[in-house]
């Protein structure tokens, strides 16, 4: 009897290091299978397979020696990201000429593990959607109207967009990509999904093209550097650089005027919900609006818009911010501070409203700075429709220059003496500024994508007087 029971005990004892041993091996396995990883992407190395290899160096740019996984296209990373993962990719040019997108997210991160999609070097890794810019324009499926050669390369064999965020995928960081010659967008979401954070880009030369419907519903569907639809949230836009957006004039492309053609091409087109829209600059957005915003709950702050509308020969509308917020936005909260505008036409915002009279919510426009060489008068707002119930505007700056350092060269720093700097607001003010330089630098921030940093950008020297030829 007493050999039966020690046995038995043995056997208990066994069975727990056994049951422990599987909770064990289960729990760490479960953890290391879990674990983040990092992917590179680099078309130009020739040690590695293709489409992808599994012993990549980054540091010597070869496969044989190294421990990550690699692949020659953005896309085949995408296609096996799990949450936590951090696609890099190396210099280079990037195209897909079997798709409409470059890169078609299907995959999506979590709360707590986002996926990164980064370009090792800032503006490095260039996304390239072979647009070549064309006075020939086209119909409906991209056949060129009228007599003349075709541009180098027809807009129907042109991508659609460089990253497409499909359905449901969710907390996505797209960063410090080149993203240039597309035909419809840079960025682009009309699908259900949340939480995109875009950050550090430089997206330019998007729908620049003559494009022509035979209907003028075919006319509105709009170009833009980054589109997000109705079913979006939570979409963070951070330190971009974003130009030259939206169609050809009708008169480069001797077509006949379209409205639509000119309302529906912007830098940003962004609606849904929960809009942060920070640190940015955008110019030369002049076939719609550098900012157009149908997003409840929405921020737009320290960013410096730059544009010479008045040269675009468009005769309707004109400013830098459209609100064109609809009855389903609810009654969300809007908020416009620490601006820069420089050369609206027509004012810095127009309010509109789809299908409402009225927007129901709170708007605040405070802060901004307005600024118009040829308008004495730098016009704040345009009002086809009234403002919000509930709406605010206080401390703006109108018709002082804000005394940028180069408009000409497209340096959009503050020179010493300029009137943005210590009258910025502080709530709502990212931490940092487009060069990553922390806020504020003096007393109180600063207005605009830059703080003015002490010792950097300063006013340009008065020209010498009084010399004389020795």
């Amino acid at each position: 009897m007493q050999n039966a029971n020690i046995k038995m005990q043995n056997d208990n004892i066994k069975f727990k290091i056994f049951f422990l041993s599987i909770i064990f091996f289960g729990v760490f396995g479960l953890a290391k299978s879990s674990q983040a990883a990092t992917i590179y992407v680099d078309n130009t190395t020739t040690s590695c397979s293709i489409p992808s290899d599994t012993d990549y160096d980054p540091a010597t740019d070869t496969c044989g020696s190294g421990a990550f996984v690699v692949y020659d296209t953005i896309q085949g990373a995408a296609d096996v990201v799990n949450p936590g993962d951090t696609v890099i990719v190396k210099d280079g040019t990037y195209t897909n000429i079997t798709s409409t997108y470059i890169v078609n997210l299907t995959r999506g991160g979590t709360a707590d593990n986002w996926i990164t999609f980064k370009s090792e070097n800032k503006w490095g890794a260039v996304l390239d959607g072979r647009l070549v810019s064309s006075t020939s324009y086209y119909n409906d499926n991209g056949d060129a109207y009228g007599s003349g050669s075709h541009a180098p390369a027809v807009p129907t064999n042109a991508n659609h967009s460089a990253f497409n965020i499909g359905a449901n995928v969710n907390y996505i960081r797209i960063q410090d990509f080149e993203i240039k010659q597309f035909r419809w967008g840079g960025i682009w979401s009309n699908s259900p999904n949340h939480d995109l954070y875009v950050y550090g880009n430089k997206i330019h030369d998007i729908g620049r093209w003559c494009y022509w419907s035979s209907t003028e519903s075919g006319n509105s569907y709009g170009q833009a550097g980054i589109f997000t639809g109705n079913a979006s949230s939570n979409l963070t836009v951070d330190s971009n650089l974003i130009y030259s957006i939206g169609r050809l004039d009708y008169v480069t492309c001797n077509m006949p005027y379209s409205s639509h053609w000119y309302s529906h091409d912007h830098g940003l087109y962004l609606r849904g919900a929960d809009a942060t829209i920070i640190n940015n600059i955008l110019y030369d957005c002049v076939a719609g609006w550098p900012i157009a915003i149908d997003n409840s709950n929405a921020k737009i702050v320290n960013n410096t818009i730059e544009g010479k509308s008045s040269t675009n020969p468009d005769p309707t509308g004109g400013g830098h911010i459209i609100t064109t917020l609809q009855e389903h936005n609810g009654a969300g909260t809007l908020r416009i501070e620490n601006n820069i505008s420089y050369n609206p036409k027509g004012g810095f915002m127009v309010f509109d409203y789809w299908g409402a009279d009225q927007y129901d919510g709170t708007q605040t426009v405070k802060n901004n700075l307005v600024y118009s060489e040829t308008d004495t008068a730098s016009v704040m707002f345009t009002y086809p429709l009234t403002p919000a119930t509930n709406y605010i505007a206080a401390d703006n700056i109108i018709g002082q220059n804000p005394k940028l350092v180069n408009l000409a060269g497209k340096d959009f720093h503050l020179q010493s003496n300029s009137p943005a700097i210590n009258t910025g607001l502080a709530t709502n003010t990212p931490s940092v500024d487009f060069d990553k330089n922390t806020r504020p630098q003096g007393s109180v921030y600063d207005i605009g994508a830059y703080e003015y940093v002490s010792g950097g950008d300063s006013t340009p020297p008065a020209a010498p007087s009084g010399l004389t030829v020795q």
